[in-house]
């Protein structure tokens, strides 16, 4: 389960290993939160509520019912939750079978601090039989898609689990799995032999964390800086999104396709840093703080009733009656959340219409269907056909 951060944390590993400075920048800000890591925390804790159960029948039925208890609670998420417990029963069910002496651990505590100072963390579940360990982490997001191939935060998951079992069972191949019930496809994995986990510690973990550790190295821009909360003054960062817009293009007098799609994968970045830019000075510009050339000003107003009733009555007096709305369904995301995703697909899914959405743009790598194919592609299929 989530908890505290070591400024080395395995959570951040992709951000410091790529920079190493931006570990000693995040220290300088305020820890934060959300409701979906608060979300996600919970959704851990039922997690570890419902192995521990199934390891133990005589523990976990009171604090199964505390959760349930909870605002946070619904059919939905422990819907989703059941995905990751539910793998997680039949590996180790399948890992029994191949090797009666196989163990698992739930929420297991581990250590990494050979490799990172002062590193640890918790793997949510390590099953260990056969020669073989795994290792397995739930993620509760449903905005960013995580894969196990090159995860580094699972990798030290991975090498905090071998430090401590190594010595017990003899291992010589670790399975890393990432579960993330939200996402289509998302349970992945990657599988390295103990030899390559702790080259890789050795080789780019521990010098990246030497660096890291006294706030040196180079700042280096990337798909790591989603996270950094030095992202929005990071100098790297700036210099990176300019390269991107001076960036000269063959003289016609329109772009090709090519370049079009070039365009447009390498402006995401450069955008994400302009609307961090505009965040952060209207964050300076209401602190006080001057941005020449900018100033705050109040954004488009809503209205809102002040008191319902007395509207009401004012109307009603004035003999007006037509004021009101029936009593309405709740929305398909509340209906679901209130009875569950499978519970009402089995009870009304025939009644339940999915219109397709309106079409967005998105790059190759995104994992839904292309709803139209250009000729050459479709030529190509019908030839194969």
């Amino acid at each position: 389960m989530p908890g505290k951060h070591a400024l080395l944390s395995a959570s951040s590993a992709a951000r410091w290993l790529a920079c190493p400075p931006s570990a000693q920048l995040c220290a300088q800000y305020p820890e934060e939160t959300s409701p979906f890591a608060e979300e996600g925390t919970f959704a851990h804790a039922v997690a570890e509520c419902v192995l521990k159960h199934w390891l133990h029948p005589e523990q976990g039925a009171g604090r199964m019912q505390e959760l349930m208890c909870s605002p946070l609670w619904s059919e939905s998420l422990y819907e989703d939750v059941q995905v990751y417990t539910d793998l997680v029963r039949s590996k180790f069910e399948a890992a029994r079978k191949r090797d009666p002496t196989a163990v698992i651990g739930i929420e297991r505590k581990v250590r990494f601090d050979h490799y990172v100072p002062d590193g640890y963390g918790t793997a949510d579940a390590v099953i260990i039989g056969s020669g073989e360990m795994e290792v397995l982490d739930l993620k509760f997001g449903r905005g960013v898609r995580v894969d196990a191939a090159g995860n580094p935060q699972i990798r030290l998951y991975a090498l905090g689990a071998l430090w401590e079992y190594d010595l017990l069972y003899d291992i010589d191949m670790v399975r890393m799995t990432i579960v993330q019930p939200r996402i289509p496809g998302g349970i992945t994995d990657d599988v390295r032999s103990v030899e390559a986990l702790e080259t890789w510690g050795e080789q780019v973990v521990r010098p990246q964390a030497t660096l890291a550790m006294n706030g040196e190295g180079e700042l280096q821009a990337g798909a790591h800086c989603r996270f950094c909360k030095h992202r929005h003054r990071c100098r790297a960062r700036a210099e990176a999104a300019k390269q991107i817009v001076r960036k000269d293009f063959a003289l016609r007098t329109a772009l090709t396709p090519e370049e079009m799609g070039q365009a447009l994968t390498e402006a995401e970045p450069y955008l994400e840093w302009i609307k961090d830019l505009q965040e952060t000075a209207l964050h300076d510009v209401l602190q006080g703080k001057a941005v020449p050339g900018w100033k705050a000003v109040e954004g488009r107003s809503t209205r809102k009733y002040g008191d319902p009733q007395a509207v009401a009555r004012a109307l009603e007096a004035a003999g007006y009656a037509d004021i009101y709305e029936p009593k309405t369904l709740l929305g398909l995301t509340a209906l679901e959340k209130a009875v569950g995703k499978k519970k009402l697909n089995d009870l009304a899914g025939a009644y339940i219409l999915k219109t397709p959405g309106k079409p967005t743009l998105a790059p190759e790598s995104d994992k839904r269907p292309a709803i139209l194919e250009d000729s050459k592609t479709a030529f190509a299929r019908e030839e194969g056909a």
